[in-house]
């Protein structure tokens, strides 16, 4: 059960150490934790050469971009690029360059194989590509997700990277605040798909516990910013009831500690008191009433689009 919960919370190889500890005797779990670690290197390897050609194929077409997430990331805020296990490349580029940079990857061997698309591209502002050689890539527009705020300006994230080495080439990665900002934006995304999300937690709280003082204040700057600050101390608030166990009461929701951890680690328990989809997006809301009807505009449009493709699609 706690190897299953680590599993799919991608957190095996971060917690191998106290797994062994407590299961020596047993051989099979030993085993399962090797095939786990073998695994992370291999998708993990293959994501980062992904990231690396594609990248250099933006650069070739001059299009501002920057790697994502992934084993990239996991290096900055672990030391170790095999972490987590990675089967894709997240990729960001400007909404006015989306077109430019699927036609420069389509030009490198990827495709769209994706019955839902058009879905994904409109309300999730990414197009996901795969190859019959290399690791897929997800190809984002955007930040945001329908059902939460939108991220408002992400050009603004192409402008604050900071460069990754690999195989003596550099990538562009987001900067370790903007680590920290998206990963709250992604504790989000978890919560209201009831998701478990302990992974993501501990790339919140490796990147926030990695700030001083002043970058600590320039994350708050940057999430208010960005219409994020509610997302953030969401993000807090998680960070407190799972390493903590304490309530921070900046939590928009009156749930209990112990639920909230629950909620990001074991979701599937039955009983847990998850609030409602349009609650949540009120609650996170950090704009204008104006800002809030068009997510929650968006929001519904990008529901009933899914159901009537499903309908389509099994018809």
């Amino acid at each position: 059960m706690l190897f299953d919960a680590a599993r799919l919370n991608k957190v095996v190889n971060l917690i191998a150490s106290p797994l062994q500890n407590e299961f020596e005797v047993i051989t099979s779990l030993q085993l399962d934790l090797e095939k786990v670690k073998l695994l992370t290197i291999a998708l993990n390897s293959r994501s980062l050469d992904a990231s690396l050609k594609a990248s250099k194929v933006l650069k070739k077409a001059k299009i501002t971009h920057a790697v994502f997430k992934g084993p990239a990331q996991q290096d900055v805020l672990y030391g170790s690029a095999f972490v987590k296990p990675s089967a894709d490349a997240d990729i960001l580029v400007a909404p006015k360059d989306q077109e430019r940079a699927f036609e420069a990857l389509q030009s490198y061997g990827y495709h769209i194989d994706e019955p839902k698309a058009w879905w994904w591209r409109q309300f999730l502002n990414e197009v996901h590509l795969v190859s019959n050689d290399k690791a897929p890539l997800d190809l984002h527009h955007g930040l945001g997700q329908a059902g939460l705020p939108d991220v408002r300006n992400p050009e603004a994230f192409l402008d604050r990277t900071t460069q990754y080495m690999y195989r003596g080439d550099h990538i562009p990665i987001l900067d370790k605040i903007d680590i920290c900002m998206l990963a709250s934006y992604s504790l989000a995304k978890s919560f209201i798909s009831q998701e478990p999300c302990l992974g993501t937690l501990f790339d919140f709280h490796t990147a926030r516990s990695s700030l001083n003082a002043e970058e600590y204040d320039v994350l708050k700057s940057r999430s208010a910013a960005h219409k994020l600050s509610k997302i953030l101390s969401f993000g807090e608030s998680l960070e407190d009831a799972v390493f903590r166990k304490i309530n921070s009461n900046k939590l928009p929701f009156k749930i209990e500690t112990e639920s909230l951890a629950g909620m990001a680690v074991t979701p599937w328990e039955e009983n847990l008191p998850w609030p409602k989809r349009r609650h949540i997006l009120r609650q996170f809301s950090d704009g204008t009433k104006i800002d809030l009807l068009c997510d929650a505009t968006w929001a519904t449009f990008a529901h009933v689009t899914r159901i009537f493709l499903d309908r389509k699609r099994s018809s």
